[in-house]
């Protein structure tokens, strides 16, 4: 692909995702193919403050059962969410060179005078853009589990309803094991401002993961689109050497589209597999917890996790679903051509790309299955009959 676009100006693909990238330490320039410190510096500071903490606590402490339940959750989200990030860091030249490839084959039809091309390329713009609101709502929305409960307490505190030993954990259930955060208001309050920091760095880098991987399949689709209404043209073209010539070119943006979704795939497959299995037995795990307690912090918190984790494998499968759908469309857009009124030598290029459109593309779950919107669907069943199953087993015991 890098003969084809040289001379235009490069289609703006994703600016929002990618300077956060960049601000977090996922994503480099050109001289630095690794990802930067910071994302290593974050991962050590989750690890000595949240995730360490965190299983001391469960380990010391002899606390009613919906705490260490919640306890348990949270560490081993912790241990997910960063298994994620060491996935994503190890891929980074994968998805900066599936970024590039996929900017340069986007930019061949910036100056296209076909206005449904240009809308596709505009929508993606604007899709690109909800990047951000994306990230203020789930700002807002992890306020309970966190922030307003700190302000609470320290409401609380000062107005004299609780002593200083009954200041409740900041954020999530740690112990530091070296130290008694609740020795004093202002020990408690500075771990308390810490962890509320920490937390707010641990958001900004899932959005950055999110929005990056749901961009990068997004724009696959609108890729794929682009090429099926370039295809329904080729009856256009009288001559055929414009009509090879044009094929020849849609043929090789179709490969970049091919070499993106296959470094999506590799870069995916094990991280999809891994938030299927999570988010499954951890929503089953919510909705048990939340049957157990009507505190409202608690609720509050699991509510914000189980909405979030549901949205999260919702919108992979959407834009894998998507991206399937677009590559497997093109065998039809180009049999419904009048590829039967060709000479022998433009009828065996027609059949040459017929056979590489029906290689369809999709992102697994572990090489195992596609995920789409039917595996979305049986995700949650199973998240609902897993939950019964506990309820069952608790009642009884």
């Amino acid at each position: 692909m890098s003969s084809i676009v040289r001379t235009k100006e490069l289609f703006p693909m994703m600016p929002y995702s990618t300077k956060l990238c960049r601000i977090v330490g996922f994503w480099s320039d050109a001289s630095q193919p690794r990802a930067h410190w910071r994302v290593y510096a974050f991962e050590v500071l989750f690890t000595m403050m949240l995730i360490i903490p965190g299983t001391v606590f469960i380990i010391r402490q002899d606390t009613d059962l919906v705490i260490l339940l919640k306890a348990t959750f949270e560490v081993v989200s912790f241990f997910m969410f960063d298994i994620r990030f060491l996935v994503h860091v190890s891929h980074c030249d994968t998805l900066k060179a599936c970024y590039y490839e996929l900017q340069e084959a986007l930019t061949t039809f910036v100056d296209s005078p076909h206005e449904d091309v240009r809308g596709v390329l505009k929508k993606l713009q604007q899709v690109s853009g909800w990047s951000k609101y994306y990230h203020l709502a789930v700002f807002c929305q992890i306020q309970l589990y966190g922030p307003v409960g700190v302000v609470a307490s320290v409401v609380m505190y000062m107005i004299g309803k609780i002593d200083v030993e009954d200041l409740p954990n900041p954020f999530i259930e740690v112990d530091y094991l070296f130290f008694n955060h609740r020795s004093s208001f202002w020990m408690w309050l500075l771990i308390a401002v810490i962890s509320v920091l920490l937390e707010y760095a641990m958001l900004t880098l899932f959005v950055t993961n999110e929005t990056t991987h749901w961009g990068l399949l997004y724009h696959v689709s609108g890729l794929f689109k682009i090429i099926g209404m370039e295809l329904t043209r080729l009856d256009a073209c009288v001559d055929a050497d414009q009509y090879i010539n044009k094929l020849g070119k849609l043929v090789e943006i179709h490969e970049a589209g091919y070499r993106c979704a296959a470094r999506l795939e590799h870069a995916l497959h094990n991280v999809v597999a891994l938030l299927y299995g999570f988010c499954i037995t951890q929503i089953c795990y919510i909705m048990f917890v939340m049957t157990l307690t009507d505190d409202v912090f608690i609720l509050g918190g699991m509510i914000f996790v189980a909405q979030y984790l549901t949205f999260m494998i919702f919108s992979f499968s959407m834009f894998s679903n998507e991206m399937m759908d677009t590559s497997t469309s093109l065998t039809n857009i180009i049999y419904g051509t009048r590829w039967y009124e060709r000479s022998a030598r433009e009828m065996q290029c027609v059949f040459f790309v017929l056979m590489r459109t029906q290689k369809g593309v999709a992102i697994t779950a572990g090489k195992f299955f596609p995920i789409s919107r039917r595996t979305f669907a049986m995700a949650m069943r199973n998240a609902v009959s897993y939950l019964a199953l506990m309820r069952q087993f608790y009642g009884d015991s």
